[in-house]
């Protein structure tokens, strides 16, 4: 039996869950600013695709639309 190897250091700001905190904040901030802006894909459309995942009509992927951006609170 080999003997376990030691597992590199992870940075300060690495999270179990989401990796690099600091990549995940960042993609969280370029969602929001995407929804600001007025771009989104329906929820409903997205579940329809994923529902189609693994069968004979599976559905491409949904298309990201363009709505009148977001009026800031």
């Amino acid at each position: 039996m080999s003997k376990p190897q030691p597992q590199p250091e992870r940075p300060a700001e690495w999270d179990p869950v989401y990796g690099d905190k600091e990549a995940f904040l960042k993609a969280v901030q370029e969602g929001i600013a995407s929804l600001d802006a007025g771009y989104c894909v329906d929820d409903e459309d997205v579940w329809a695709w994923v529902d189609s995942w693994d069968t004979e009509n599976e559905l491409p992927m949904p298309e990201v639309k363009r709505r009148a951006p977001r009026q800031s609170q």
